[in-house]
């Protein structure tokens, strides 16, 4: 979604204050609370929460814009706060966040008038944000500020060859952000030309595809989905690769890709059961897996070795019909 900026009162409560790096603990809490129980909800632990707090203000997501950002405390305690970065050249929500205890109270529209306000003044024209527009009630605040959807580009849609360079960039990014989450290397994957990534994604015709969810020209998630090609394996699918960049998280994006990768599957004659592995401390993945009718069949201990720690993977799997056996 997008506004246009229009000069404004910053609110300037005596309740708003700048984010600090000491709000790191307070606000990882807030965001954990936030989101529990949400279309949001990735399963991800309060430890996650804090760590994706601190990424944001560390620039990760773009440079942190500690003059349009801020918190809003009640009882000297935060409770709300509206998070922005410079992603892409311009200004963008990376979170904007309110305890589940004190929503409709208007602390989340303050902030974000706030921060619209100190971004008018200083000259810039548009802010941007991403929404589940499934979150009903954070569409209807953001529109009532102004906000619109600017386009549809969010669907996910399946890549092609056109489309392999920015999917190399991306997969490479995913490698570096979270190695523990995928069998292959950056070291591996980067020396593989661009040529590669295009048979990758076109090769396979129907039976391998990848779909990905894009942020304008950004990919942000994307996923694989495939069919194993033994005479005796032909009814086993498998989804692999699932990952989106961290500031498209909290969003629905992999959900979406995952229910996308799935009804692919679905549409493949003699297709019984989908497959999939994923890193045993990866909880928020496990979790979403389990919620779109993924359930743990095995383990394998130490599958992973990255930096001289050994990692377990899950072994997954859904079935796609009734059939015994």
């Amino acid at each position: 979604m997008r506004v246009t900026l229009q000069p404004g009162t910053d609110p300037a409560a005596a309740d708003l204050h700048p984010v600090r790096r000491d709000d790191i603990p307070e606000l990882g809490a807030l965001m954990h609370r936030s989101y529990a129980g949400t279309v949001d909800d990735e399963g991800e632990s309060p430890q996650a929460a804090q760590a994706e707090v601190a990424r944001t203000l560390d620039g990760d997501y773009g440079t942190f814009d500690a003059d349009a950002s801020c918190v809003r405390r009640v009882d000297g305690r935060i409770r709300s706060a509206a998070l922005l970065t410079r992603f892409q050249g311009a200004p963008f929500l990376a979170f904007s966040i309110t305890d589940a205890g004190f929503k409709g109270r208007g602390l989340g529209r303050s902030c974000l008038q706030a921060a619209m306000a100190r971004l008018a003044a200083r000259g810039e024209s548009e802010l941007r944000l991403v929404v589940t527009l499934a979150n009903t009630p954070a569409v209807a605040l953001y529109r009532s500020l102004g906000f619109d959807v600017e386009d549809r580009s969010m669907a996910v849609r399946r890549l092609w060859a056109p489309e392999a360079a920015a999917y190399r960039d991306f997969r490479l990014a995913a490698l570096l952000e979270s190695p523990a989450a995928f069998g292959s290397s950056h070291e591996e994957e980067s020396v593989r030309p661009v040529a590669a990534f295009e048979a990758l994604l076109c090769d396979g015709g129907d039976e391998r595809a990848f779909f990905g969810r894009w942020h304008g020209a950004t990919l942000v998630g994307a996923v694989g989905v495939g069919r194993e090609q033994g005479l005796k394996e032909r009814h086993i699918g498998f989804i692999r690769s699932l990952y989106v960049a961290p500031l498209a998280r909290r969003q629905g994006v992999a959900r979406a890709l995952l229910q996308r990768a799935v009804a692919h599957a679905l549409a493949q004659p003699g297709l019984r059961q989908l497959a999939l592995s994923v890193t045993a401390t990866q909880a928020a993945a496990v979790a979403l897996y389990a919620a779109c009718g993924f359930e743990a069949c095995g383990r394998m201990p130490r599958a992973l070795q990255v930096d001289g720690v050994f990692h377990d993977e899950l072994m997954m799997v859904r079935r796609l019909d009734d059939a015994a056996g």
